[in-house]
Formats: structure tokens, C-alpha cells, sequence
């Protein structure tokens, strides 16, 4: 792909469509956004609007695809994150620090604070990700790129924790309370989930991801034909 073809592909991303309380976006709906370019990767993003709390799309990646850092498309942001895997698998990185959590379906990958973050798609099909943040992160009618523009460039990569190498797994408790305490990524099985019920008569299993203070997510399975009060 040539320098020229990447910057028609670079189109802003906002304004994002603001959605003003709970809202239903079909898949046909959701705008197509091709992010990033041939230096980092690119991903196909569907973007189903957002407020001035939480935003949320999904994007794909094909087998063996990924996204990094280029010299104009820069993936750090400071929010809360929530990648739910609907298909495939998920290796999400922290490239400053190491830190690298993988994902398979119906798990998710979890982190907070201002960080970069590369993803990669190991196996051998469509990775299929919702993405969800907390607080909006920029005003939606931002073009992205102008943002990226300001963000300091990735100077070191760090391809994992070397530093846990000879204490593994017996450093993997400490390793674990620091993670989860500095927001660093981690991944989130539906057994790790905080368990609640919603509805008396016919309550549905609703199944926590996350709550923090600025979202909490969540996962419900209605079955076809069954009836809830929750």
C-alpha cells in the first residue's frame, strides 16, 4: 500500500453519533470506520455511537491480524476498557511495560489508566471484539487523528514480563495483586465474574465483567422463548 493510499484511508472518526439514554443500534446501523494504516495495521471498526459516559463499538481482526502504534495513528487512551470476546481469541498488549493478557470467546480483557495498547489475532479466524469505555475519553465530534497527533510517541517495546522469568508461577499471586491493583490488563473468565440475579419471579444469572466507578459491564443470556421480570 502506498503513502498515498494510506492517507485517504485516514479518515477522521467523529463525529461519533450521540446517543442520549439507552438506545437500540442495529449491526447494519453502526457506522464502518477503517482505522490505522499499513505501518501499524488496520482494523475494521463498527461504531454504534456514544455519550458523554460511555462509548462503545466493536471492531474485527482477521487471522493473524493486529493494530500497534505508527508514527500518525496512536493507540493510547485514558479510560476504563472492556474488550469482550464474541469470537475467536484476543492477545492484547501493554508494549511499555510487558504485560499481556489473552482472551478466548466469552471472555474479556480488562484495564484502566493512560496507557497504550497493541491487540493481535493469533488463530485462525475472525476475532470479533466489543469495545467498551469509560469516560468518553474526547469530545465526539474530535477528529481522531488530531488527537493522536499530541500523544507522546511509543519509544520501547517490551514483548512481555521478562521480569517474572525463574519465579514463575510461584510469583504469580504477587503478580496478580499488583496487576489488578495498577489497572494493568488482565483477562476475565466468566467464572472470575461477580454473580448476581435480576428479577424475583423469573430472575435472570447476570454475570460482571467489571464495575468500576466509571461503568460496570455485564453479561445476560436470555434464551428464546423465556420470560424474565428482571
Amino acid at each position: 500500500m502506498t503513502m498515498t493510499e494510506d492517507k485517504r484511508i485516514q479518515k477522521p472518526r467523529g463525529p461519533i453519533k450521540e446517543l442520549k439514554g439507552p438506545t437500540v443500534v442495529r449491526y447494519d446501523e453502526a457506522t464502518r470506520f477503517l482505522w490505522g494504516d499499513s505501518e501499524g495495521g488496520h482494523v475494521n471498526d463498527l461504531i454504534y455511537g456514544g455519550g458523554s459516559r460511555i462509548s462503545s463499538f466493536m471492531y474485527t481482526l482477521p487471522p493473524g491480524g493486529s493494530f500497534r502504534a505508527s508514527k500518525t495513528w496512536k493507540p493510547k487512551y485514558d479510560e476504563h476498557r472492556l474488550y469482550y470476546v464474541y469470537q475467536g481469541m484476543l492477545v492484547a498488549h501493554e508494549p511499555e511495560t510487558g504485560q499481556i493478557a489473552v482472551a478466548h470467546e466469552g471472555e474479556a480483557v480488562f484495564w484502566k489508566g493512560d496507557k497504550y495498547h497493541f491487540c493481535y489475532n493469533p488463530g485462525q479466524k475472525e476475532t470479533l471484539i466489543l469495545d467498551v469505555w469509560a469516560p468518553g475519553g474526547f469530545p465526539l465530534d474530535l477528529v481522531e487523528l488530531e488527537l493522536s497527533l499530541q500523544k507522546p510517541d511509543l519509544e520501547e517495546i517490551v514483548n512481555g514480563r521478562f521480569d517474572l522469568l525463574g519465579k514463575w508461577p510461584m510469583s504469580r499471586p504477587q503478580y496478580e495483586k499488583e496487576s489488578w491493583n495498577n489497572g494493568d490488563m488482565m483477562t476475565i473468565t466468566r467464572a472470575d465474574c461477580l454473580h448476581v440475579l435480576s428479577g424475583h419471579d423469573h430472575p435472570l444469572l447476570v454475570d460482571i465483567f467489571c464495575s468500576t466507578e466509571e461503568f460496570t459491564n455485564g453479561y445476560i443470556d436470555v434464551p428464546p422463548g423465556f420470560l424474565s421480570d428482571g
